[in-house]
């Protein structure tokens, strides 16, 4: 009785409830509920002047009727609790190349964009139960997250050699991936966006939410900003367009570890290794992986490579033990790794590490 939680910072931790202050069942009929919210016309909000700052996320349409709530309540209560202005794009006006609708939410200040944006979040979880933007088979502890970034900030996140988009995985311990394809096509980088894909554990949404509304303040002010955060490319038909997104990174990483491997193997049984040779050279590509620029490098294909590089390090020590005593050898190698690279190597239940 003596203690109060009020203040507690929970990341990721939101309580939405129902109008008559009573909670609803997680389970029971979540889908049927929130596809009656799906069939309404959305309205173009009123965005004052001073809500400057603009986030735009990708969802599916089970996702935007657990936002919108039926006839509109729920975003307009988040509006009201936050003091965000939203707008869903309308159920047949999907984002080019995607199957997705756009959610826009306006604010004055990061903390408002973040709030409004964590609301939307947590109506997600709580009425469809897991946050995959239409992905399927994705576990309720993961999260799949789709933002649209002005190019100028998704290249920024290319530059430095890397370095932005690697740190920003170690921070959020989530995949990170570039779509390369500029919206519009063919139009300036100034006046063009890109999605930005991130995939990973449930925790890390929140933290892609700071990084990327971080971001969009260092732009806010350009000369291009607003009529960028005032424009929705949703409902534009690109013919041939479909976006890649992030979907075949994950199994290209793994088909890519399992190559490398065989390819190991087959030469130390045709004794055509040079084990010193190709150790050095899995070292080198490793570090060249960890700060290539291209978008389709991640976490996974990180650690397949940091994996590859202790393959051939056991394979100098055997050699070199085995060479100098004559017997067999225990060797046991020590690998340092950030805490997105551990999830990665463990896998969401430990089998991917057992493995």
């Amino acid at each position: 009785a003596a203690l109060s939680n009020a203040g507690m910072v929970l990341p990721g931790g939101i309580m939405l409830f129902e109008a008559n202050g009573k909670g609803k069942g997680k389970s029971k009929g979540r889908e049927e509920r929130v596809a009656a919210m799906l069939a309404q016309d959305v309205k173009a909000p009123v965005v004052p002047a001073q809500q400057r700052l603009c986030l735009k996320i990708l969802v599916a349409s089970l996702e935007a009727g657990a936002v919108l709530g039926k006839n509109g309540e729920k975003i307009r209560a988040i509006e009201q609790i936050t003091n965000a202005v939203m707008q869903m794009s309308a159920r047949d006006s999907m984002y080019p190349g995607t199957a997705l609708q756009e959610l826009r939410i306006w604010g004055a200040t990061e903390e408002v964009i973040l709030a409004g944006a964590q609301y939307a979040f947590g109506q997600i979880t709580d009425q469809v139960g897991v946050l995959a933007c239409g992905e399927k088979g994705v576990d309720p502890q993961e999260a799949r997250v789709r933002i649209v970034l002005p190019t100028v900030c998704a290249q920024g996140l290319l530059g430095e050699e890397g370095k932005t988009l690697a740190q920003m995985r170690v921070q959020t311990g989530m995949n990170v991936h570039v779509d390369p394809t500029m919206i519009p096509p063919g139009a300036s980088p100034e006046v063009t966006e890109q999605v930005v894909c991130f995939s990973g554990p449930l925790d890390g949404a929140v933290l892609v939410l700071q990084a990327c509304a971080g971001f969009l303040s260092q732009v806010w002010s350009e000369p291009w900003f607003e009529a960028w955060a005032s424009t929705s490319n949703c409902g534009i038909d690109i013919p041939g367009l479909t976006l890649a997104l992030d979907r075949e990174l994950i199994a290209a990483a793994k088909v890519a570890a399992k190559n490398k491997g065989a390819a190991v193997a087959a030469k130390l049984a045709a004794g055509d290794l040079d084990p010193i040779a190709e150790s050095s050279s899995a070292f080198a590509e490793a570090t060249a992986a960890l700060v290539q620029q291209q978008q389709e490098i991640n976490v996974a294909q990180m650690a397949a490579a940091i994996q590859a590089a202790a393959q051939q390090a056991l394979v100098v020590s055997m050699a070199q033990g085995a060479a100098s005593s004559g017997q067999n050898v225990l060797v046991a190698v020590k690998l340092l790794v950030a805490d997105a690279e551990a999830y990665c190597v463990l896998g969401q239940d430990g089998s991917t590490l057992s493995e």
